[in-house]
C-alpha cells in the first residue's frame, strides 16, 4: 500500500505495518477480485491492453487482481508496486520466471518517484486510496496515478462506497479534465466503488445501472455534506454550477451548525425552480434563514431580483458566497439581516415581494418563532405573491405541526412532493414536500394565531 506520511521514521513505521500486515494475510483480496468487476472492465480495458500494453498496480499488496487480469489479456504486462520491501521481495522471487511480470518498491504519492513507469496503458488502485488517511495525500496519489497513463489511458479505482471518496473523484476529474464513470458493486452484504477515470471514455454512456444510481444517490444526498468546504449545483438550464461554501467546522462558535450546511432538500428545491423557472424568473424573490444561500443563488441565477436574509451570525457566510457566484448572477443578490416577524419583514423589503422561499427552515418551533415565521411570510407576501416552502417529514416532529397549524390560518396551500428530483429520497418515500402558500381572501392577523 502507499506509505501515508512524509517523515522518514513515520515513513517507516507505516512500512513495518503493512509488512506485518501482509506476512498475517497472505493472498488477501482487499475489497473484491478482478471476476467481481471483470464484467464492467473488459469493454474499456479491451482496446488498451488485447493487443499488449501496461498495467501499473499501486498499493498491490498481496492482491492478485492485476494478475486475474492478465489471465484476460495475454499479451498485456504488469508492474506491481508497493511500499513494502519485504513484500516487494516475495513479490519478486514468487514471479522471478513471469517476463509479464515486474515489481517495484515505491511511494505511491511520489509522482517523480513513480515516472519510469509512465506510459502505462492502465493503472490499478485497490484499496491503496483507502490506505491514506489524509485527503491531501489522497488527491497527491491519484494525480500521481494519472500522471503514469499514456493519453488513452484508464485509470481503475476501487474503493469503499463512501460520498467523500465519490466527490475526490468528481474534482479530480473536473482539474485534469478527465471523463469519470462510477459504478457500485456488491459485495456480500457490503458494497463497493469502481470509478474510471480517462480521457478515452467519451465513447461510453455514463448511464448507471439501478444499484449503482440509487446507491450514489444515497452517499451523496441522504445528509449534508458536511466533510466538504463546498457544495455545488448544476443543471442544463443554468449557464454555469452554483458553488457554495459550508462551514463545516461550525465557525460560529456556540452556535447550531444546521444553516451553515445544504441539506438535501436544498437540492430538490433547487432542481424544482430549475424545472419551472418561471415561478421566479423576473421576479422580486426573498429567502427566509437563507443558511448558504444555494436556492436563492439559483433564483438568482434564473433572473430573479434576490434577497437573501439570516441572523447576523449568518450573514458573512451569505456574503461570501454572493461574492463566489457573482459571475454566474443574472442580478446582483443583496444580503440582509431578518429575525422574523412582521415589523422586521417590512424593514427588508417595504414594499414587500413576488415569492418567499425557505428551504428546511420548518424545524421544531415554538409557538413564538412559528407565528413570527408565519408573519414574516404574510408581511412580505403581502396579497399577492406566494411563498414557496421546502419541508422534509422526519420521524418524531410532532412540533412542526405548530407552524402548519398557524399558516392554514392565513395562507391557502397546496403541496406536491419534491421526490422526483431523487437527491437521496425515492418513490417510495414520499416524504420530501414543497408547499405553496398564497393569502387567504380575509386573512386573520397573524397576531391572532390560535398558537
Amino acid at each position: 500500500m502507499c506509505a501515508e506520511p512524509a517523515q522518514m521514521s513515520r515513513a517507516q513505521d507505516y512500512d513495518d505495518h503493512w509488512s506485518k500486515w501482509h506476512a498475517q494475510h497472505p493472498g488477501c483480496e482487499w475489497h473484491l477480485s478482478y471476476h467481481g468487476v471483470c464484467g464492467i472492465l473488459r469493454p474499456i480495458l479491451n482496446p488498451l491492453l488485447s493487443g499488449g500494453g501496461r498495467v501499473v498496480d499501486l498499493g498491490c499488496g498481496t492482491s492478485n487482481f492485476s494478475l486475474e487480469l492478465l489471465d484476460d489479456f495475454q499479451e498485456a504486462c504488469v508492474t506491481l508496486v508497493d511500499v513494502s520491501d519485504s513484500l516487494i521481495a516475495q513479490l519478486e522471487e514468487q514471479h522471478a520466471r513471469n517476463p509479464r511480470v515486474s515489481c517495484v518498491r515505491s511511494d505511491c504519492r511520489d509522482a517523480e518517484g513513480l515516472a519510469a513507469l509512465s506510459g502505462a496503458a492502465v493503472v490499478v488502485d485497490k484499496g491503496t486510496t483507502d490506505a491514506v488517511h489524509d485527503k491531501a495525500e489522497k488527491v497527491q496519489m491519484l494525480s500521481a496515478a494519472v500522471s503514469l497513463l499514456q493519453p488513452s489511458g484508464v485509470l481503475v479505482s476501487i474503493s469503499f462506497a463512501a460520498a467523500s471518496q465519490v466527490l475526490l473523484l468528481q474534482r479530480l476529474g473536473q482539474d485534469l479534465s478527465l471523463r469519470l464513470l462510477l459504478r457500485v458493486v456488491q459485495v456480500g452484504k457490503e458494497k463497493r466503488l469502481v470509478a474510471l477515470l480517462g480521457r478515452s471514455l467519451d465513447s461510453y454512456s455514463a448511464d448507471t445501472d439501478e444499484l449503482s444510481r440509487r446507491e450514489l444517490d444515497r452517499l451523496l444526498y441522504r445528509g449534508p455534506l458536511r466533510s466538504e468546504l463546498t457544495v455545488s449545483f448544476e443543471h442544463p438550464s443554468l449557464e454555469s454550477c452554483i458553488t457554495v461554501e459550508q462551514e463545516v467546522a461550525n465557525a460560529r462558535s456556540g452556535e447550531d451548525s444546521t444553516g451553515s450546511v445544504v441539506w438535501p432538500s436544498a437540492y430538490s428545491m433547487c432542481a424544482h425552480l430549475c424545472a419551472h423557472p418561471h415561478l421566479v424568473r423576473g421576479k422580486r424573490v426573498v429567502e427566509l434563514g437563507a443558511g448558504t444561500g444555494l436556492v436563492g443563488l439559483v433564483c438568482a441565477a434564473l433572473g430573479a431580483e434576490v434577497v437573501l436574509t439570516d441572523l447576523p451570525q449568518g450573514l458573512q457566510l451569505l456574503q461570501k458566497n454572493v461574492d463566489r457566484n457573482a459571475a454566474a448572477l443574472r442580478v446582483p443578490v443583496k444580503v440582509a439581516e431578518l429575525r422574523w416577524g412582521m415589523e422586521a419583514a417590512r424593514q427588508v423589503a417595504p414594499e414587500g415581494c413576488d415569492v418567499v422561499i425557505g428551504c428546511e427552515v420548518i424545524y421544531q418551533h415554538d409557538d413564538e418563532t412559528s407565528a413570527a415565521l408565519v408573519g414574516a411570510m404574510r408581511c412580505l407576501a403581502g396579497e399577492e405573491g406566494v411563498c414557496l416552502m421546502a419541508y422534509e417529514f422526519r420521524d418524531g416532529l410532532v412540533q412542526d405541526a405548530v407552524f402548519f397549524d398557524c399558516a392554514n390560518e392565513v395562507f391557502e396551500v397546496e403541496g406536491e412532493s419534491l421526490v422526483c428530483y431523487g437527491y437521496g429520497v425515492s418513490e417510495e418515500e414520499d416524504d420530501r414536500m414543497l408547499y405553496t402558500y398564497k393569502a387567504k381572501a380575509r386573512a386573520r392577523d397573524i397576531r391572532v394565531c390560535s398558537r
